[in-house]
């Protein structure tokens, strides 16, 4: 394959370890891997409230920033290229949430 794309779809990957090396396997000399997806911003506690609902409530099974993700990759022959940001390139708090961060608190139980 001279490229492989996973749009939204990494984040949800129950080894992301043996997915590299499986797509790496499957690349051609050159080929390129372009994962458009969820990443965790370096200084997150993974283990913080908020991005735990987030990983409950989106099936996240990987969780990793960019940095950890080339370092993940880098055993499998895999280089990070190019690391964009697209939800502050592309401002989406301030087009979809008036500029505010969405609500990530628990919802109450329904008696």
């Amino acid at each position: 394959l001279d490229i492989i794309y996973s749009i939204e779809a990494f984040i949800h990957s129950p080894d992301e370890d043996n997915t590299l090396k499986q797509w790496s396997k499957a690349l051609a000399d050159q080929g390129l891997v372009i994962i458009v997806d969820d990443f965790l911003t370096i200084g997150v506690d993974k283990d913080a409230e908020d991005v735990q609902i987030f990983s409950k409530s989106w099936m996240a099974n990987v969780l990793q920033t960019t940095s950890s993700l080339a370092e993940i990759a880098g055993k499998h022959n895999l280089e990070l290229v190019l690391d964009r940001d697209l939800g502050s390139e592309y401002q989406i708090n301030k087009l979809n949430y008036r500029n505010q961060l969405p609500d990530m608190s628990p919802t109450k139980k329904k008696s």
